[in-house]
């Protein structure tokens, strides 16, 4: 890729950092984040300094950094693969972030690729509210047909009989 390009590796590193869509970062095993993409600092709202000075579990939502301990102490060597996790932004709300994670050994480093997912889970919400509510209209139909046929019963036998 070097003869394709004709950079050094840290100048390839920079360009997909820089025009990356997704979410990227290096984070070191000291916990503090390394490196992140302009994607990142676009959608969290964070800077790269604010970032950097900060240990990784401070921009996770609370309830997610110790599912985050649980993969890293299981399965870090085949990597992480689709945890989706909170991201504390930086106007205190949360983003709902899907990730891969791969431990690098020779750079005592993770790198971690991620994509935002809120409006994706946003939209599950929704459907599974509009099939809850599409089952309880039907259950209401039903108990209305069920207590119109059992008045309907007696009454009907009453006028005939009148």
């Amino acid at each position: 890729m070097q003869d394709l390009l004709g950079l050094d590796r840290n100048d390839q590193l920079e360009y997909f950092f820089e025009i990356s869509v997704d979410l990227m970062a290096i984070i070191g095993t000291d916990k503090k984040v390394k490196k992140v993409s302009k994607c990142c600092k676009e959608l969290l709202g964070w800077s790269e300094e604010e970032l950097t000075l900060s240990e990784w579990s401070n921009f996770v939502h609370e309830d997610d950094v110790f599912k985050v301990l649980a993969y890293i102490n299981s399965n870090i060597k085949n990597g992480i693969k689709g945890l989706e996790l909170r991201f504390k932004c930086k106007d205190e709300s949360y983003r709902w972030i899907e990730s891969n994670c791969r431990y690098v050994e020779e750079s005592e480093v993770y790198i971690l690729t991620a994509r935002d997912i809120t409006e994706k889970k946003k939209i599950m919400e929704e459907k599974i509210a509009y099939e809850k509510a599409i089952e309880l209209e039907s259950i209401k139909s039903q108990f209305f047909s069920n207590i119109s046929h059992e008045f309907k019963t007696p009454l009907n036998i009453i006028l005939a009989t009148m």
